[in-house]
């Protein structure tokens, strides 16, 4: 960064006007490469000092495209075989009863007699209860109660396609519900087709 100098503070060997334009001010700034004294950015940038200036703007870009880019973290491979929710949830219990606790928080540094601390809800041995939980409930859950849940949820089924769907829907629906829902769908699909508009215009006054 250059140094902002007040003449007053600066020996009478050195000038007190700025060396590009030569005008005269109280404050001068001094390139720190080749002990230039000028006033303003638009000196520093002049012809003159051009050596100094371009190799400064040259360095800027080079730090700037010579630092190293955030790499991302690689793919989790198990991604890639499991062919299901449940396969990949027994692969993760798999893989972690067979790491340590440094594989499993490299992020924390600790001594052969130190002891990892964590959270309750960060806990290794509580976050394999949850899973084991969740690969549990998955296993005893039946197929159509959860797609019932996703249906009412407004997510698609896993095997049915959309026309079962819509059945299945409208078939948890009550009678009032349904003459609720047949009248808005007649509705719009008049207003679509332009039904519902008639097809005679008033007669404009002349």
């Amino acid at each position: 960064m250059p140094k902002l100098c007040e003449t007053d503070d600066v020996s009478t060997s050195q000038p007190s006007a700025c060396q590009f334009c030569l005008c005269d001010t109280p404050k001068l700034y001094c390139c720190p490469k080749c002990k230039a004294f000028y006033c303003s950015l638009r000196c520093y940038k002049a012809k003159k000092h051009s050596s100094c200036s371009e190799k400064f703007y040259q360095e800027q870009i080079s730090q700037t495209v010579v630092e190293p880019q955030v790499k991302q973290p690689p793919p989790d491979p198990r991604l890639k075989e499991a062919t299901s929710f449940e396969d990949y949830m027994k692969r993760m219990k798999e893989d972690d009863k067979e790491k340590t606790e440094e594989d499993k928080n490299p992020q924390i540094e600790v001594n052969s007699d130190e002891e990892v601390l964590f959270d309750s809800d960060e806990e290794p041995e509580y976050l394999s209860k949850v899973m084991d939980k969740a690969v549990e409930d998955y296993e005893k859950a039946d197929i159509e109660d959860i797609n019932i849940r996703l249906m009412k949820a407004g997510v698609a089924s896993l095997v049915d396609d959309e026309d079962e769907q819509m059945d299945k829907l409208y078939n948890l629906l009550n009678d009032e519900e349904k003459k609720t829902f047949t009248r808005l769908a007649e509705q719009m699909h008049y207003d679509e087709v332009g039904i519902s508009q008639s097809c005679f215009k008033k007669r404009e006054n002349e």
